[in-house]
């Protein structure tokens, strides 16, 4: 007969077909707080997606990544450097075509400066005194 072939397939590693839309910890923040940005990535049958690297963007831009927990959720914290509004997304690094359902959506301000309104307002108090001051001294006494 012929002769035994034995053919071992080697199982191909399962990948998360899906990545939920982020979440944020904060949607509106200043400059320089960080924000944790959550999504949870699960396989063709639902169950959570182990072990998979998932890529976090701002924008488009690639800020970092995270490896997905026994539960499929993935964590990073994103700190924003600059105001504006930032879109933040999803991938699966070993799969980009596969993106988070949606987007999320973080406000970034500037911080505001309470120190610099303190120095306007010591200013402008000091201006007032030094004019009322100088209009009573300038007032002849009449005789």
């Amino acid at each position: 007969g012929a002769g035994g072939i034995t053919v071992a397939w080697k199982s191909a590693p399962v990948y998360a077909s899906a990545i939920s839309a982020p979440t944020l910890s904060s949607t509106s923040v200043t400059t320089g707080s960080p924000v944790t940005v959550t999504v949870t990535a699960t396989l063709a049958n639902g169950s959570a997606a182990a072990g998979d690297v998932v890529n976090f963007y701002a924008n488009g831009a690639l800020v970092g990544s995270a490896l997905t927990g026994s539960n499929g959720a993935a964590t990073f914290t994103y700190t924003p450097s600059s105001p504006g509004t930032y879109t933040i997304s999803a991938s699966l690094a070993s799969n980009p075509s596969v993106k988070s359902s949606s987007t999320a959506s973080l406000s970034a301000s500037s911080p505001t400066n309470y120190g610099l309104y303190g120095a306007v307002v010591v200013i402008i108090i000091l201006i007032v005194v030094i004019a009322f001051l100088a209009l009573r001294t300038s007032k002849k006494p009449q005789k």
